[in-house]
């Protein structure tokens, strides 16, 4: 991805002895792409201090998004980390001249910033199939925003169906975070109006017949 991308090829790569980053695989593509591997020596942290510190940063800030935003589930944790490596690559930093961020390192672009919203807050999405419901029937459903596919592309958590989607008609209330409370409010909005449609004169096909004397 780099050479293709950058038209970059790394000279030098540095990684502790875990096998998930050495093995006879990745050993072999180094050896044929000339590129030198160097290796830590076994619990010294500290031949590796500059990756092993940008992991517990970003896992600190991970964790505190998480806390801020305490109704979102703690498996959504690759989502948060994701996430605060999306938004530190557009951070400007005292590693890099001028305080310009990685980003514009790296693309020779300024990183846009208007579409940057509060990890966790309420985000009306429009509803993929709103149509079906009639003309009078709710056009946006109330999801979570856990973070970017692109500038506009925003990913959601859907509490209802417990899966996380991908929409870019969306209108953000900053507002509003994940709560516990403000979770199960809206699971309990939506699973009422999922029982009032079966209703007869509310959701169903048989109208609600009033009698006045």
């Amino acid at each position: 991805m780099i050479k293709t991308q950058f038209k970059k090829t790394p000279k030098r790569i540095r990684t502790d002895c875990g096998r998930e980053f050495f093995n006879e695989e990745l050993e072999a593509v180094a050896t044929e792409k000339g590129i030198q591997w160097e290796l830590t020596a076994p619990y010294s942290q500290s031949q590796n201090g500059v990756a092993e510190r940008s992991n517990q940063i970003i896992v600190s800030r991970a964790r505190t998004m998480l806390i801020q935003a305490s109704g979102l589930p703690k498996s959504l944790w690759g989502d948060a980390i994701n996430t605060t490596v999306y938004l530190t690559n557009r951070s400007p930093t005292k590693a890099l001249p001028e305080g310009k961020t990685p980003h514009e390192m790296l693309y020779g672009s300024i990183p846009r910033y208007k579409h940057l919203k509060t990890f966790g807050c309420a985000a009306y999405a429009l509803k993929p199939h709103a149509k079906l419901e009639g003309k009078l029937g709710p056009r946006s459903e109330k999801l979570w925003l856990l973070g970017y596919d692109a500038t506009t592309i925003f990913r959601l958590w859907d509490p209802v169906k417990r899966i996380v989607r991908t929409s870019r008609n969306v209108t953000f209330n900053e507002a509003e975070l994940a709560t516990a409370g403000s979770m199960t409010s809206s699971t309990t909005i939506k699973t009422t109006n999922q029982v009032l449609q079966h209703l007869p004169g509310v959701g169903g096909s048989q109208p609600l017949i009033r009698r006045y004397c």
